[in-house]
């Protein structure tokens, strides 16, 4: 589901039955994407995190904060602000 965390409103949801592929949490959420706008930020966690998703919420022009997913390996030395430790700023590669 995708919620407002200013004002706590359901903006809209997806549910299906769980039935193979293309019903998964992350298929879900790419039929909500239309949503997203200019200045919106996307918050989800590791299972998200992945280079499509990601060029999907790009293309909307919204940020996203994901949590790194455990199995990649992130070189904070390449970061443009460090926020803390393994935690940084990224710069947007999209242009």
């Amino acid at each position: 589901m995708l919620t407002c965390l200013g004002s706590g409103a359901l903006l809209d949801f997806a549910v299906a039955p769980y039935e193979g592929k293309e019903t998964g949490e992350q298929a879900l959420l790419r039929k909500l994407l239309y949503h997203l706008r200019a200045g919106d930020i996307l918050l989800g966690d590791a299972n998200f995190e992945n280079y499509f998703l990601l060029a999907l919420v790009l293309q909307a022009k919204a940020d996203v904060v994901f949590e790194k997913n455990g199995s990649r390996i992130i070189d904070f030395r390449k970061c443009y602000r460090k926020l803390g430790n393994k935690d940084g700023l990224f710069p947007n590669l999209s242009g």
